[in-house]
């Protein structure tokens, strides 16, 4: 039979009492945008149709550029798409010009962005 004996015992506690690091915000592309040619395409097609799904935004995209989308990219969509809903809902909600100044520079920063720095 296996006993622990209290050496042991005080090796399993120490380890279990491990320092966490607290996470840094991720604030850089790790890849190149897929979306970036295109983007300001579909903020229209957003701003026609507010309600229009992501994946029919997908559809539309395959549709138009069938060489350069697939449904891989559907989920950097569907979070792009909420990042612009929660920008106009906030517009729609603190309709001041000091919130509209800040919510414009926040749906620039939604689109695509030149630098992939880490």
């Amino acid at each position: 039979m296996d006993r622990i004996t209290g050496a042991q015992a005080a090796k399993i506690i120490v380890v279990d009492q491990r320092k966490y690091r607290t996470r840094v915000p991720h604030t850089w592309r790790s890849r190149p945008d897929p979306f970036e040619g295109v983007w300001n395409e579909i903020l229209e097609w957003l701003q026609k149709q507010p309600d229009v799904g992501a994946s029919e935004l997908m559809n539309r995209l395959i549709r138009r550029y069938p060489d350069h989308y697939s449904r891989r990219q559907l989920r950097t969509l569907q979070r792009r798409v909420r990042q612009w809903r929660g920008v106009m809902s906030n517009k729609l909600v603190y309709a001041s010009a000091e919130q509209s100044e800040i919510d414009e520079e926040r749906l620039g920063n939604i689109g695509p962005v030149s630098d992939n720095k880490k």
